[in-house]
């Protein structure tokens, strides 16, 4: 490799490493903030029970009574009421009237697996709970009437409007039943005299706060569809508070995080609104390594938002009824498609620059193959493995043909060098001398690429689909026994505070053995930076989730076995064809430079005379 070849790479290494470093540096910056605005915060000031009156009261320039002040009326205490399903136990409360917090009996927490996950732990308000704005959420205090089956929340908001909610878990089909509640929400307008307008009602979707550490930011948002297509905001879009969005054909709104979802979906579209922001959270102890985060309390950021209701216009003493449906649970992709309205957008599969497009179709094929060969092989492990070898089976054919290709380009490397070597003044003649040459021979320069290319789609859709899925979660990795979570980096030391993780060194060193044994093409320099590719996808795997660099190693080893296959099959001899000449102008009776004659008529002779008349 010359000079130039070796500071154009020692540059972009650098590079590499600069933007890691900015990008860490942002991180903790954000994290550094929240810790700080988390410590100014105080706990808010319990609330005046609206019953009270103005007795007692002292106001600026009285003198004070001799009588001491009675203390403020205590708070009433928050009651709390739990629906069970096998799956999820929904506790509720009479302050807000809805779900205060959802505990997940199939899903063990990331930091302690003798806990439980719980969504909407964290949040300053319940899920269903009425809001007017960003982040005014209402406090109302209901009644409460329980049955088996359900729950029922009745109260009435300052400005007269009388709320009543019903709760029934588990409405869906069977994948989804044990995550779901449906929510039957009926207005009515208590006033006798004045018409009840507004179309500035919400239903709060919660929040969703990290679930473990390490957990990206991207991961994390506010989702809502609208016009048949899904949108997500992300938490560090909220460093202000947003205004609300007006949106057309409004279906659901709900909060992310990386392998969760809370959602909250109406029957049919409507035109409506969301808003979304963020909040400074405190983390349980242990949840998340103090610092990492800047702070002894663990701060991170949630995001938080609402589901817009349709404008409410009710003259006095009408009422109107909306059903909705409630979600809180795993990012299972099953499960999310089986709820339909489009909800499986929430998987996040198109969420990748410029092909995402093209990552979707494939993370949602492999995702439905990775699920049913887990109904039987039971280790999700082993399914990834029986995946990797039925997408090598699949392109074999691409790869033999590859293969074929890049011996034949391999043979042609020393005629190569020298149409460079004789016109390294004249580009466009070595390109014209060049292509004349793989005409000649017929080899196709871009043949070796195809397998690549084929795999590429493949790759990212496999990135993408293991970035939120939960069905990963805490799954051991099969052969690769060293592996106790599939979603997460397979560390299994961190001498001086660098991670050790096994799997993605294998797959470079099987990316590098695989190089190796594939036919040499172009020149020296193309060759060394080509040899470059293992520690570029080594430094850029090394710290995502295991099951992809368990799936890379795999066809990594795979291929090495086609490759090794392919080299005991005998070559054709790779022989010049004859260069036919081009046809000239002239020599093409059809040319449009020939315009064709036309044949003379021909007279029937009469004898001797050659059918001239004789003369008298």
């Amino acid at each position: 490799m010359d000079r130039t070849s070796w500071i154009g790479v020692i540059v972009c290494i650098a590079l590499f490493f600069a933007w890691t470093s900015w990008r860490n540096q942002q991180v903790n910056e954000e994290r550094r903030a929240a810790a700080e605005e988390a410590a100014k915060q105080e706990p808010a000031a319990p609330p005046v029970d609206s019953t009270s009156g103005a007795e007692g009261m002292v106001m600026e320039g009285d003198s004070a009574p001799e009588q001491p002040l009675p203390e403020p009326p205590k708070e009433v205490q928050e009651k709390l009421f739990s629906l069970q399903t096998p799956q999820t136990e929904f506790v509720f409360t009479d302050k807000g009237g809805g779900i205060r917090a959802a505990t997940l009996f199939d899903h063990e927490s990331s930091h302690d697996k003798e806990e439980k996950v719980i969504l909407n732990e964290y949040a300053a308000f319940p899920v269903g709970a009425l809001s007017r704005g960003v982040g005014n959420v209402e406090r109302t205090r209901y009644t409460t009437a329980r049955s088996e089956q359900s729950i029922v929340f009745e109260g009435r908001t300052e400005d007269g409007l009388q709320v009543k909610k019903t709760y029934t878990p588990g409405m869906e089909g069977e994948l989804a039943s044990g995550y779901t509640v449906g929510l039957k929400l009926e207005l009515t307008n208590a006033d006798p005299e004045k018409a009840f307008t507004s179309s500035d009602l919400y239903l709060s979707v919660g929040s969703a706060a990290p679930e473990f550490d390490g957990e990206q930011t991207y991961q994390r948002g506010l989702l809502y569809f609208y016009k048949g297509k899904a949108k997500m905001v992300k938490v560090d879009k909220y460093k202000k508070e947003q205004d609300p969005k007006e949106l057309e054909m409004l279906l659901w709104a709900g909060v992310n995080n990386q392998f969760f979802h809370t959602n909250i979906s109406a029957a049919e579209p409507y035109d409506g609104k969301v808003w979304g922001s963020r909040e400074s959270v405190s983390l349980n102890e242990g949840e998340i390594p103090a610092e990492k985060i800047g702070g002894p309390e663990g701060t991170a950021y949630a995001v938080i938002g609402a589901l817009g209701l349709p404008k409410i216009s009710l003259a006095p003493g009408e009422s109107t009824t909306l059903d909705y449906r409630i979600y809180m649970g795993p990012k299972e992709y099953a499960k999310l498609k089986g709820l339909g309205r489009g909800i499986d957008a929430a998987m996040r599969y198109d969420d990748l620059p410029v092909l995402g497009w093209l990552a979707a179709p494939f993370s949602r094929i492999l995702m439905g193959m990775l699920t049913w060969i887990h109904g039987w092989a039971q280790n999700y492990g082993i399914a990834i493995l029986v995946i990797t070898l039925i997408i090598r089976i699949v392109i074999w054919p691409l790869h033999h043909k590859a293969q074929r290709s890049m011996k034949r380009m391999a043979k042609l490397s020393p005629m190569m060098t020298e149409i460079r070597e004789k016109h390294k003044e004249d580009p466009q003649k070595m390109n014209t001398e060049m292509m004349a040459l793989y005409k000649d021979y017929g080899v196709n320069p871009f043949g070796g690429c195809l397998p690549m290319l084929a795999q590429m789609p493949i790759f990212l859709g496999f990135f993408q689909m293991l970035r939120s899925a939960a069905e990963l979660r805490h799954e051991s990795g099969g052969p690769a026994f060293w592996v106790d979570d599939l979603s997460m980096p397979d560390t299994v030391a961190s001498p001086l505070g660098i991670p050790i993780n096994p799997l993605p060194i294998v797959m470079g060193v099987t990316m590098f053995l695989q190089m190796k044994m594939t036919p040499q093409t172009g020149d020296k320099t193309q060759q060394r930076i080509f040899m470059f590719m293992p520690i570029i996808f080594l430094f850029i795997c090394y710290n995502f989730a295991s099951a992809l660099a368990l799936y890379w190693t795999a066809q990594n080893i795979i291929s090495i076995g086609q490759t090794w296959l392919m080299r005991k099959i005998p070559e054709p001899e790779l022989k010049k064809k004859p260069r036919q000449p081009a046809p000239s102008m002239r020599q093409n009776p059809m040319s449009p430079y020939d315009k064709p004659k036309k044949p003379k008529k021909q007279t029937p002779r009469t004898g001797g005379g050659g059918g001239k008349k004789k003369r008298k």
